[in-house]
């Protein structure tokens, strides 16, 4: 069984995704997906989809404003993506 999570993020925020991470959709806005031990980085556009092979964590960054739907595999809880709140960071930095 999978769950799915909906995640809206501010432009230049990125934030880590667990290991159970099936599919991550763009819904809206263009997002960055990148995942440990590939040195490759998939950009997604509102309406593209991306499956994940194998149990990696990935790390997703906003390149706008976007807002992603992501799939989770059932099983452990321990694995399912870190919250937002917790991991979300700014690329872009501003000081008050």
């Amino acid at each position: 069984m999978k769950q799915r999570i909906t995640i809206t993020m501010k432009k230049d925020e990125a934030l880590l995704l667990g290991k159970n991470t099936a599919t991550v959709e763009c819904v809206a806005g263009i997002a960055w997906l990148t995942s440990a031990g590939d040195s490759r980085d998939v950009a997604i556009r509102a309406g593209e989809t991306i499956t994940v092979q194998g149990r990696k964590r990935l790390c997703a960054g906003a390149l706008t404003d976007a807002v992603l739907s992501v799939a989770v595999r059932g099983g452990d809880e321990r694995r399912a993506p870190i919250p937002r709140a917790a991991m979300a960071i700014s690329l872009g930095a501003r000081t008050a």
